[in-house]
């Protein structure tokens, strides 16, 4: 039998004892600094009076002895005398370097004593105490800083496997991280536990317990109870409870609520009350006793204990007091069944269901967010909290924060942003979504967070080990998963693959022990209505994928970035929250649990128009083949209303737009505006989307210009336009895959007379081969399968080799194919490394052709500073798919060829002059300037009315201002002036 499978079975029956205060027993003996020096440290550099836990070393004896009082008072479980025996801790004493060595004979000492005690009837066991530090990861130590911190995760988890290693290796049968005031302390010490047992090869019980700072039942740093329960249920901890704190009578509120929220054994060994004037704890044992039997009527328990001030008569009259309970028929707590609840935290909880809806706002996306990423890039992190508290205030109830994009060093932003946003209480409250492409973000974001986050994502698309190695760093730093379906094949766009991803990575997470209820799967979310046929069941399989997930991986959940269905009518925002809308109220019915959205453009299902409603629900539901050309109409009215409109009124579309806006308006694709030439006609033709007379223009044009110079002027003059109002959001992806089409059935009538040399054409040599690729670590293609398609559609031969695909693979197919471009594509973050590797090879392999980056990880100026300077040949960056023709036209073609790389040059340049203006803006100044510019405070306060007593009233509210933090403290301290 396990010792949890021991501990279970006692808890089954009546509730444990755990002992009494070590410190208070220790103060009784009144050490002087000789007893703790002992003959091992006589010479140390530091005085070592007040580190009780190196008596382990030095007075074992007198350890043991306390141990043996508390075990004959009826102690079930006796505590280590190591609560600051962390090398964070022992460097107060200069004995950092013996964490491991003074928490090893701690747990010698007691594991002898608890055997002496230990009979069949009545076992007896050794709990190894790892005490909070003497340091806060999560709390600043400086109130002009709420960003700083005086110690960060990894020092903790490595001070805490030390020490918890020597408490193992002692003979400790249970871990007890206890006086938790900071969660993400506990959280660290938990990831250190877990290690240990990976590296061990097996586990102990763990025992989490927290310190209550105030009435109001929240711990120092602020989270609540049932936050912190929720923060630290990843660890599957045998007991969580909560300690020291308020007393038995103050505490039983909160003890109350943590059983109501804890799937666990619940703990409980508060302080003999509370000290009085002179330092004594004022709770009798009968009076402590009378308190926590309340406790046991009421059910709230399985572990009793005392905490500060308790002493082993203390322990003696709870035991008796548990014995006669039980003699009474009252049970301890029982453990809860079949709770699979997901509960995620910030400073307060918040639990997800799959009946309701949760919002996570966008806000803090910079991918998403252009205001945010520009704020971020200045590192105007003040500016940027408030759109997410904006967010908050909207009705978010989780946040979104991702710091990806080329020109930001992800880890130390989102560490920044994360801890300035921990320390603003309007922020902190909520749960946190964190996002990144780059795992080793995510891994720095959730060091930060005390409360229980959501990462976002991992996947399968790098096999199985990979993912199950993420899945337990997740677990470990305390996050639910959010599990993208992506595999070794790439992406799931249908019903059955994203069913199949689905229930495989469902079924590796729980049989590896992930918790089911912390697995939310995200099906992917793809642009519908594109004009390409084979995207107009993604919606519709979106839904019919939710429920089936659902059945088939018990108490999972199922979220969706809702931004990117609508992508095919940016320009349109109104449609777009229309549609959003729409696709909310569907998926919420198919059971969606999490939806990341822009909350403050959220339109509401019941306020849209019936027949806007009715054309949505038939797009996404494929129910009608015209429903995307009548959207499109709608869009096109919508917009010639102009921005006189009312957000309001375009939500709720009526079929007639006002007169005198449809009169005064004209889109870029008027039909009714008469071209006055025939080039303007054929570049309309591209704009509109409409071949009807696309050959009959283009032959005719053929009387006076050159066939390539049509292909060179107005066709390539119609596909700039077109990449531009596509970028600028002014058409719509299905409006560019017609120009495209357009283009393509006008150069294939020009060819004949170009290849011939029939008229006054000149010569082409064959198509021009690209070759594409998504790099290696990124497994989204969906745009540039787009791309691929308006390249092919403008006459263009394209390779396509991917996802996933090495430097190697994509060079050795150009050489093979004779390429003339080579086309790069990334989402993620880390694409963009990629990138600049396949540069520097095709540098050292001496390519020359053209290369072409786009993705929606790249950017302008990111292609200016780290992808040109390594790559001797033309580096395009592309921003949209539509811009894609034009420029590799522009490229293929000797004339045009020198113009297109000049402006390139300069677009170059001015992105890295924008850039280097930035960086000297920011510039540091030396440390005799800064330590000149040095906040200079008077901290003498103004005389008070009274002498001898200080009182807060005597003050003026602008002398007590500076330190209002310390107010509370202030008002209740009486004593003598300093």
């Amino acid at each position: 039998m396990t010792i949890r499978e021991k501990l279970e079975s006692i808890a089954e029956k009546r509730v444990l004892i755990l002992d009494g205060a070590m410190g208070t027993m220790v103060q009784r003996y009144k050490l002087n600094e000789e007893d703790y020096r002992g003959e091992r440290f006589a010479a140390h550099t530091h005085k070592l009076k007040g580190c009780n836990d190196v008596l382990c070393l030095t007075r074992p004896e007198l350890i043991s002895g306390i141990h043996e009082q508390y075990l004959k008072a009826g102690a079930d479980i006796i505590e280590t005398c190591s609560f600051n025996a962390t090398a964070v801790s022992l460097a107060d004493y200069g004995l950092s370097g013996m964490a491991c060595e003074i928490s090893r004979a701690a747990a010698q000492v007691a594991r002898r004593a608890a055997d002496t005690w230990t009979t069949p009837e009545k076992p007896r066991f050794v709990a190894g105490v790892l005490g909070p530090t003497t340091k806060s990861a999560g709390i600043s130590p400086d109130m002009d800083d709420p960003g700083k911190r005086a110690i960060d995760w990894d020092e903790l988890e490595a001070a805490y496997y030390d020490s918890a290693r020597g408490l193992l290796d002692g003979g400790a049968d249970i871990l007890l991280i206890e006086t938790v005031f900071d969660t993400l302390n506990a959280k660290a010490a938990g990831a250190a536990l877990l290690r240990l047992f990976a590296v061990r090869g097996e586990s102990v019980p763990i025992m989490v317990s927290a310190a209550i700072s105030d009435a109001a039942g929240r711990l120092l740093a602020g989270q609540t109870v049932e936050a912190f329960c929720a923060s630290m249920t990843h660890l599957a901890p045998w007991t969580i409870g909560l300690n020291c704190s308020l007393g038995a009578e103050k505490l039983k509120k909160s003890v109350a609520a943590l059983s109501r929220a804890a799937p666990c054994r619940v703990s409980a060994h508060p302080n003999a009350g509370l000290p009085d004037e002179d330092g004594n704890y004022t709770e009798t044992p009968e009076t402590m006793a009378a308190l926590l039997r309340e406790y046991i009527d009421e059910g709230f328990v399985n572990v009793l204990g005392g905490c500060c001030g308790s002493t082993p008569e203390h322990i003696a009259a709870i035991a008796e007091m548990t014995r006669e309970r039980a003699n009474a028929g009252k049970k301890p707590r029982p453990l809860p069944q079949n709770r699979h609840e997901t509960v995620v935290s910030g400073l307060e909880p918040l639990h997800i269901g799959r009946k309701t809806l949760t919002i996570v706002g966008e806000g803090g996306n910079a991918p998403g967010s252009k205001r945010f990423l520009e704020l971020i890039k200045a590192e105007k992190y003040e500016e940027a909290l408030r759109i997410v508290r904006k967010n908050i205030a909207d009705g978010a109830q989780l946040v979104d924060i991702c710091m990806d994009d080329g020109l930001v060093d992800g880890e130390t932003a989102i560490v920044t942003f994360v801890n300035l946003a921990l320390s603003d209480p309007d922020i902190a409250r909520v749960p946190f979504f964190i996002d990144s492409s780059r795992f080793s973000v995510i891994e720095a974001a959730l060091k930060c967070i005390a409360g229980k986050a959501i990462a976002n994502s991992i996947s399968l698309k790098e096999g199985e080990a990979e993912f199950l190695r993420k899945a337990r760093r997740l677990r470990a730093l305390g996050a639910a998963a959010v599990v993208m379906l992506f595999d070794e094949r790439g992406q799931a766009v249908d019903f059955p693959r994203r069913v199949e991803i689905a229930s495989r990575s469902y079924r590796l997470l729980t049989g590896s022990g992930f918790p089911p209820e912390d697995i939310i799967i995200d099906p992917n979310i793809l642009a519908i209505a594109t004009g390409l046929a084979e995207h107009d069941r993604y919606a519709l399989d979106f839904l019919r994928a939710i429920p089936e997930i659902l059945a088939r991986c018990p108490h999972a959940h199922t979220c969706a970035g809702v931004s990117n269905l609508s992508f095919s009518f940016r320009g349109s925002q109104p449609v777009r929250d229309a549609m959003h809308a729409v696709f909310l109220h569907l998926a919420a019915e198919a059971g969606l649990s999490i939806a990341i959205v822009n909350i403050a453009a959220l339109g509401l299902y019941g306020t849209l128009d019936s027949g806007l409603r009715e054309t949505i629900t038939n797009l996404l539901l494929c129910r009608d083949p015209e429903a995307a050309d009548t959207l499109m109409r709608i869009a096109e009215e919508m917009r010639e209303w102009g921005d006189s409109t009312p957000r309001s009124q375009a939500i709720n579309y009526g079929a007639t737009p006002p007169p005198s806006s449809r009169q005064s308006r004209a889109t870029p694709c008027d039909r009714n505006a008469p071209p006055a030439t025939l080039p303007e006609r054929i570049v309309l033709a591209m704009l509109k989307g409409d071949d009807e007379h696309i050959v009959e223009d283009v032959t005719a044009l053929l009387e006076n210009v050159p066939a390539l110079g049509i292909v060179e002027g107005p066709l390539m003059e119609g596909m700039r336009r077109v990449g531009e109002l596509f970028g600028e959001g002014k058409m719509f992806l299905p409006q560019v895959i017609r120009s495209a089409r357009v283009m393509k059935k006008a150069v294939a009538a020009l060819e004949p007379y170009m290849a011939a040399g029939d008229g006054p054409g000149e010569a082409l040599s064959g198509l021009p081969a690209i070759v594409t690729a998504t790099v290696k670590g990124d497994v989204h293609d969906i745009g540039k399968n787009i791309a691929g398609t308006v390249l092919a559609c403008n006459g263009f031969r394209v390779l396509d080799l991917g996802v996933m695909v090495p430097s190697e693979t994509i060079l050795e197919a150009a050489k093979r194919e004779k390429a003339q471009f080579i086309g790069l594509s990334g989402l993620v973050s880390p694409s963009l490394d990629e990138m600049v590797h396949v540069a520097c090879e095709m540098e050292r392999q001496g390519f020359t052709v053209p290369l072409i980056v786009s993705g929606a990880a790249t950017s302008l100026a990111h292609t200016a500073l780290k992808i040109a300077p390594v790559y001797g040949g033309p580096v395009v960056y592309v921003k949209d798919a539509g811009e894609a023709p034009g420029l590799v036209r522009r490229l293929s073609s000797p004339a045009l060829r020198p113009g297109l790389l000049d402006e390139l040059s300069a677009r170059y340049e001015e992105a890295v002059a924008r850039h280097n203006k930035r960086a000297a803006e920011r510039q540091l100044l030396s440390i005799e300037a800064a330590r000149e510019n040095r906040l200079r405070v008077d901290w003498q306060p103004p005389e008070p009315k009274t002498q001898g007593i200080i009182d807060l009233d005597d003050y003026p509210a602008e002398a007590v201002a500076p330190y209002f933090d310390w107010a509370s403290f202030f008002s209740k301290w009486r004593g003598p002036r300093d």
